[in-house]
């Protein structure tokens, strides 16, 4: 198992340089449709006990949402729903608004979740 490899090597050289990983936040996304038979990945936790790695379809890396398909859905649909939350809170919080007041809430609440 070439990947099993490689998370063994990472692991060995993280404790090495006393940089260990937390492998409760170690995740397995598998990229793709192939219906390959997909094998438990696995890694050293700091008592040396091996620790399988949960899987995953969605991850949020940077502040961005991914998904198997490396599709973005889910990173939109949040985006859209914080930015529809924001607006209303806006429309509960103000009654009355002219477009120029309507104009500076949105750029200034709405906005930046878009």
């Amino acid at each position: 198992m070439l990947i099993q490899d490689d998370i063994d090597k990472m692991v060995e050289w993280s404790k090495r340089w006393s940089m260990e990983f937390n492998e409760s936040k170690c995740k397995v996304m598998y990229i793709g449709n192939s219906k390959i038979a997909r094998q438990k990945i696995s890694m050293l936790n700091a008592d040396d006990f091996r620790v399988e790695l949960a899987e995953t379809t969605t991850e949020r890396d940077l502040g961005v949402m991914v998904n198997n398909k490396l599709k973005w859905n889910d990173q939109i649909d949040n985006c859209v729903n914080k930015a529809n939350n924001m607006l209303g809170m806006l429309k509960k919080t103000f009654v009355y608004w002219d477009a120029q007041s309507f104009l500076q809430l949105y750029k200034t609440y709405v906005r930046p979740h878009l």
